[in-house]
């Protein structure tokens, strides 16, 4: 029979190692960081990041009319191991601060600018999907590419500004006659923008709390936006005296598929990726090859890869570590579920331990119990050996105990 105390301090035990598994795993999860940037109009922009935060060059992310930096969470993981990524919620959309004025890709891109000046962020590759490509190319024309050194525009031509309205009939009255249906149904309208923004079936995708995020935009807001980004301006000047490399990745069912290929063409140096089998969202229905697409560009920019080699390695050196951390944190859960009998550890994890001990690893520690007759308790020795990384040695030690108990 356990004593009454002996099984408060067995549940003690396995609280405290639960609590130490959940907390490296934790760890592993939590690489996306956020945080506030304020303007000096007092606007704070949500953003989301990964990768290295003292780094200043990074690759920022800018999302579509009244959608969420969440939607780039793939390529935050993604890219965190060679660069800085950073997700911008825009003004009123998102957390960021929600605004009666000023909503337009020219304030935004102003808003980008400032943001980027208190993140430290000095070098940056502009990528905007849909509304956030008229971002990038209202930032262009007022801030220039001194800071840039390459954009990514994915599945939206900049605007043509008013003569929209003469150069794409078809698009133009389109946008126009949904602004009512926005206005009186905006419940029923995001519901079904967000729902066409995928080909493919995701099921991890939380859907509602997109549509939540859009519906924090205010409707007579989303309106200002819409009709600004579309018909306010004319942008394409800003393109087509870019100095630096560019990327349009366009999804093969865009109705301005063609759009997208001219101003590919007439933008200097640019180059043109279409992914199949995508709808407007084109990272999320194929991860994979937007982020093949956007990696290639990424390494063709000059210095851009050889900067970020560094940061990958460190980053490799780390994850090791916590693998190893999570691979002893693993036993001692084991351990603990089945305190009254000994598990062994796999004789491949503790070679593998001994090779990256040097590394910051916590070192393994082999302690011999054994049982003292029939039925009685196991009792653990005083004298605990450590298995030391000597050629062969730790392995016949380890095939001679009788279990063991793995401590940091």
């Amino acid at each position: 029979m356990i004593s009454m105390k002996c099984r408060i301090i067995f549940a003690l035990l396995l609280t405290l190692i639960a609590g130490s598994v959940l907390g490296l795993r934790l760890h592993a999860d939590d690489k996306i960081k956020e945080g506030f940037a304020t303007t000096t109009a007092g606007v704070r922009i949500h953003y989301l990041q990964s990768g290295d935060a003292s780094s200043s060059s990074a690759l920022v992310l800018i999302p579509g009319w009244r959608l969420p930096a969440f939607l780039w969470n793939e390529q935050l993981a993604k890219f965190a191991l060679t660069n800085r990524v950073v997700a911008i919620d825009p003004r009123s959309q998102g957390e960021s601060t929600k605004t009666a004025d000023g909503n337009t890709p020219e304030s935004r891109g102003r808003d980008l600018h400032e943001a980027l000046a208190q993140l430290k962020i000095s070098k940056c590759v502009l990528v905007g999907w849909s509304q956030g490509a008229q971002d990038v190319a209202a930032y262009l024309q007022q801030f220039g590419t001194d800071s840039v050194a390459g954009i990514v525009l994915v599945d939206s031509p900049v605007s043509y500004g008013p003569s929209e309205v003469d150069a794409h009939k078809e698009f133009s009255k389109a946008i126009l006659s949904n602004v009512s249906i926005y206005a009186n149904h905006p419940q029923e309208f995001s519901e079904g923008m967000v729902q066409s923004l995928f080909r493919k079936p995701h099921p991890d995708l939380d859907l509602p709390s997109i549509v939540k995020s859009t519906l924090e935009t205010p409707t007579n807001t989303g309106i200002a936006m819409l009709i600004s980004d579309i018909f306010g301006a004319d942008r394409r000047p800003a393109l087509a005296k870019l100095d630096k490399p560019a990327l349009v990745v366009a999804s093969g069912s865009s109705p301005l598929l063609d759009v997208q290929k001219e101003m590919a063409a007439s933008t200097p140096g640019a180059k043109l990726v279409v992914i199949d089998g995508t709808a407007h969202a084109v990272f999320v229905d194929d991860p994979a090859d937007f982020d093949a697409a956007l990696q290639s560009f990424l390494q063709s920019l000059p210095g851009w890869s050889a900067a970020h080699q560094a940061t990958a390695e460190a980053n490799s050196r780390v994850d090791e570590n916590f693998n190893a951390k999570l691979i002893f944190s693993t036993h001692r859960e084991r351990r603990a579920n089945n305190v009254l009998s000994i598990t062994r550890m796999n004789l491949k994890d503790i070679s593998f331990a001994h090779r990256l001990r040097d590394n910051g690893a916590p070192r393994a520690y082999i302690s011999q119990q054994k049982q003292e007759g029939p039925g009685a308790k196991f009792k653990a020795r005083e004298r605990t050996r450590q298995v030391r990384p000597q050629p062969g040695q730790h392995l016949k030690t380890a095939r001679k105990l009788q279990g063991i108990n793995v401590r940091n």
